[in-house]
Protein backbone atom coordinates (compact mmCIF):
# COMPACT_ATOMS: atom_id res chain seq x y z
CA UNK A 1 0.00 0.00 0.00
CA UNK A 2 2.80 2.43 0.56
CA UNK A 3 4.51 1.63 -2.72
CA UNK A 4 4.24 3.86 -5.60
CA UNK A 5 3.71 7.28 -3.68
CA UNK A 6 6.66 9.23 -4.92
CA UNK A 7 6.99 12.69 -3.84
CA UNK A 8 7.17 15.04 -6.45
CA UNK A 9 6.77 19.31 -6.88
CA UNK A 10 2.96 20.98 -7.00
CA UNK A 11 3.88 24.13 -8.21
CA UNK A 12 0.90 25.74 -7.22
CA UNK A 13 1.37 24.39 -3.16
CA UNK A 14 3.20 27.78 -1.06
CA UNK A 15 3.78 28.72 2.12
CA UNK A 16 0.21 28.10 3.39
CA UNK A 17 -0.58 24.92 5.18
CA UNK A 18 -1.93 22.42 2.56
CA UNK A 19 -5.22 20.00 3.25
CA UNK A 20 -5.73 17.06 1.43
CA UNK A 21 -9.63 16.07 0.41
CA UNK A 22 -9.98 12.44 0.07
CA UNK A 23 -13.49 11.66 -0.45
CA UNK A 24 -12.78 8.29 -1.96
CA UNK A 25 -12.98 6.58 -5.29
CA UNK A 26 -16.36 4.21 -4.98
CA UNK A 27 -19.62 6.13 -7.03
CA UNK A 28 -21.88 7.17 -5.85
CA UNK A 29 -20.81 7.06 -1.93
CA UNK A 30 -17.70 9.61 -2.87
CA UNK A 31 -19.64 12.18 -4.62
CA UNK A 32 -21.86 12.34 -1.34
CA UNK A 33 -18.41 12.48 0.63
CA UNK A 34 -17.33 15.09 -1.19
CA UNK A 35 -20.22 17.29 -0.57
CA UNK A 36 -19.44 16.53 3.05
CA UNK A 37 -15.78 17.39 2.80
CA UNK A 38 -16.64 20.44 1.39
CA UNK A 39 -18.81 21.68 4.01
CA UNK A 40 -16.05 20.52 6.65
CA UNK A 41 -13.05 22.91 4.36
CA UNK A 42 -15.84 26.03 4.47
CA UNK A 43 -16.24 25.47 8.57
CA UNK A 44 -12.33 25.02 8.93
CA UNK A 45 -11.90 28.63 6.33
CA UNK A 46 -14.00 30.09 9.12
CA UNK A 47 -11.73 29.46 12.34
CA UNK A 48 -8.03 28.15 11.51
CA UNK A 49 -5.27 30.69 12.81
CA UNK A 50 -3.21 29.86 9.59
CA UNK A 51 -3.69 30.55 5.37
CA UNK A 52 -5.01 27.43 3.33
CA UNK A 53 -4.84 25.68 0.53
CA UNK A 54 -6.65 22.48 -0.40
CA UNK A 55 -5.91 19.98 -2.79
CA UNK A 56 -8.21 17.38 -3.84
CA UNK A 57 -6.65 13.76 -4.96
CA UNK A 58 -9.20 12.66 -6.71
CA UNK A 59 -9.41 8.96 -8.44
CA UNK A 60 -9.57 9.33 -12.03
CA UNK A 61 -13.17 7.29 -12.15
CA UNK A 62 -15.02 10.14 -10.42
CA UNK A 63 -16.81 12.45 -12.99
CA UNK A 64 -15.72 16.27 -12.84
CA UNK A 65 -18.43 17.66 -13.55
CA UNK A 66 -19.92 16.50 -10.73
CA UNK A 67 -17.14 17.57 -8.08
CA UNK A 68 -17.27 21.29 -9.35
CA UNK A 69 -21.02 21.21 -9.49
CA UNK A 70 -20.69 20.50 -5.94
CA UNK A 71 -18.18 23.37 -5.61
CA UNK A 72 -19.86 25.88 -7.15
CA UNK A 73 -22.81 25.15 -5.05
CA UNK A 74 -21.36 25.54 -1.96
CA UNK A 75 -19.84 29.07 -2.75
CA UNK A 76 -16.32 28.13 -4.85
CA UNK A 77 -15.20 30.39 -7.54
CA UNK A 78 -13.86 29.08 -10.91
CA UNK A 79 -10.47 30.16 -11.63
CA UNK A 80 -9.77 27.48 -14.16
CA UNK A 81 -11.59 23.76 -14.83
CA UNK A 82 -9.30 22.23 -12.48
CA UNK A 83 -9.06 25.72 -9.80
CA UNK A 84 -11.91 27.10 -7.89
CA UNK A 85 -10.99 30.06 -5.19
CA UNK A 86 -12.85 30.84 -1.90
CA UNK A 87 -13.77 34.52 -1.84
CA UNK A 88 -11.44 35.09 0.94
CA UNK A 89 -8.76 34.59 -1.37
CA UNK A 90 -8.01 30.37 -0.32
CA UNK A 91 -7.65 28.14 -3.16
CA UNK A 92 -8.47 24.97 -3.74
CA UNK A 93 -6.82 22.60 -6.87
CA UNK A 94 -8.65 19.38 -8.27
CA UNK A 95 -5.51 17.11 -9.14
CA UNK A 96 -6.27 13.28 -10.93
CA UNK A 97 -2.63 11.95 -11.48
CA UNK A 98 -0.42 13.03 -8.73
CA UNK A 99 -2.20 11.35 -5.93
CA UNK A 100 1.81 10.36 -4.48
CA UNK A 101 2.46 14.34 -4.57
CA UNK A 102 -0.46 15.28 -3.30
CA UNK A 103 -0.27 13.47 -0.15
CA UNK A 104 3.43 14.23 0.11
CA UNK A 105 2.39 17.93 0.24
CA UNK A 106 0.12 18.10 2.74
CA UNK A 107 0.10 19.27 6.20
CA UNK A 108 -2.97 17.14 7.02
CA UNK A 109 -5.98 15.80 5.68
CA UNK A 110 -9.99 15.92 5.20
CA UNK A 111 -11.31 11.91 4.49
CA UNK A 112 -13.35 9.87 3.58
CA UNK A 113 -11.57 7.09 2.50
CA UNK A 114 -9.94 3.90 3.11
CA UNK A 115 -6.72 3.08 1.65
CA UNK A 116 -5.94 6.71 1.19
CA UNK A 117 -6.75 7.40 4.63
CA UNK A 118 -4.25 4.77 5.44
CA UNK A 119 -1.39 5.47 3.00
CA UNK A 120 -1.80 9.28 4.45
CA UNK A 121 -1.05 8.42 7.72
CA UNK A 122 1.64 5.68 6.67
CA UNK A 123 3.63 9.27 5.03
CA UNK A 124 3.34 10.76 8.44
CA UNK A 125 0.27 13.00 8.26
CA UNK A 126 -2.37 13.22 10.41
CA UNK A 127 -6.34 12.42 9.38
CA UNK A 128 -9.47 14.01 10.19
CA UNK A 129 -11.78 10.99 9.14
CA UNK A 130 -15.70 12.62 8.71
CA UNK A 131 -17.71 9.86 8.83
CA UNK A 132 -19.94 9.17 5.88
CA UNK A 133 -23.31 7.11 5.27
CA UNK A 134 -21.54 4.24 3.37
CA UNK A 135 -22.18 1.86 2.37
CA UNK A 136 -17.87 1.91 2.68
CA UNK A 137 -16.83 4.92 4.54
CA UNK A 138 -19.51 4.56 7.58
CA UNK A 139 -19.36 5.14 11.08
CA UNK A 140 -18.10 1.39 12.06
CA UNK A 141 -15.39 0.99 9.34
CA UNK A 142 -14.22 5.00 10.44
CA UNK A 143 -13.88 3.74 14.00
CA UNK A 144 -12.23 -0.12 12.50
CA UNK A 145 -9.76 2.53 10.68
CA UNK A 146 -9.55 4.44 13.59
CA UNK A 147 -8.49 1.86 16.31
CA UNK A 148 -6.02 0.37 12.94
CA UNK A 149 -4.13 3.57 12.45
CA UNK A 150 -3.48 4.93 16.17
CA UNK A 151 -3.78 8.75 17.54
CA UNK A 152 -3.20 9.83 13.30
CA UNK A 153 -6.50 9.53 12.76
CA UNK A 154 -9.26 11.82 14.70
CA UNK A 155 -12.64 10.36 13.62
CA UNK A 156 -15.83 13.19 13.42
CA UNK A 157 -19.36 12.68 12.91
CA UNK A 158 -20.17 16.04 11.19
CA UNK A 159 -18.33 18.81 8.99
CA UNK A 160 -19.09 21.52 11.27
CA UNK A 161 -16.53 19.65 14.32
CA UNK A 162 -13.43 19.87 11.83
CA UNK A 163 -11.95 22.99 13.41
CA UNK A 164 -12.09 21.71 17.11
CA UNK A 165 -10.42 18.42 15.73
CA UNK A 166 -7.83 20.66 13.84
CA UNK A 167 -7.32 23.00 16.78
CA UNK A 168 -6.53 19.96 19.19
CA UNK A 169 -3.86 19.05 16.66
CA UNK A 170 -2.47 22.57 16.17
CA UNK A 171 -2.28 23.10 20.62
CA UNK A 172 -0.04 19.41 21.11
CA UNK A 173 3.61 20.66 19.84
CA UNK A 174 4.57 17.19 20.15
CA UNK A 175 1.44 15.81 18.18
CA UNK A 176 2.75 15.75 14.48
CA UNK A 177 6.21 14.38 14.96
CA UNK A 178 4.31 11.52 17.25
CA UNK A 179 2.18 10.95 13.82
CA UNK A 180 5.07 10.82 11.79
CA UNK A 181 7.01 7.78 14.01
CA UNK A 182 2.78 6.32 14.11
CA UNK A 183 2.80 6.06 10.67
CA UNK A 184 5.88 4.03 9.96
CA UNK A 185 4.98 1.96 12.91
CA UNK A 186 1.24 1.10 11.57
CA UNK A 187 1.97 1.01 7.75
CA UNK A 188 5.40 0.08 7.48
CA UNK A 189 8.13 1.30 4.74
CA UNK A 190 7.75 1.10 1.19
CA UNK A 191 9.16 -1.60 -0.90
CA UNK A 192 6.38 -4.44 0.19
CA UNK A 193 5.45 -5.24 -3.28
CA UNK A 194 9.34 -6.03 -4.31
CA UNK A 195 10.17 -7.87 -1.45
CA UNK A 196 6.55 -10.33 -1.69
CA UNK A 197 7.51 -10.86 -5.30
CA UNK A 198 11.77 -11.52 -4.40
CA UNK A 199 9.84 -14.20 -1.52
CA UNK A 200 7.57 -15.44 -4.43
CA UNK A 201 10.51 -16.15 -6.49
CA UNK A 202 12.67 -18.03 -4.87
CA UNK A 203 9.45 -20.34 -2.80
CA UNK A 204 9.20 -21.00 -6.75
CA UNK A 205 12.43 -21.83 -7.11
CA UNK A 206 13.13 -24.19 -4.56
CA UNK A 207 10.44 -26.02 -5.34
CA UNK A 208 10.88 -29.42 -6.91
Amino acid sequence: MMDDLTPGELPFVGSEWAVALLPGSRSPEAYRNWERLLLAAGFLLETFPYPLRFVAALAPALELEALTASLQRVGWQAVDPLTYRWSGGTYLHLVRDRFGPCLHACHFGLTAAGTATEQLVGLGKPAIALVGQGPQFNREFAQAQGRLLGPAVRVIEEPRAVPPAARAMLADPDYFQMVLANGRERMGEPGATSRIADRLLRLWQDTP
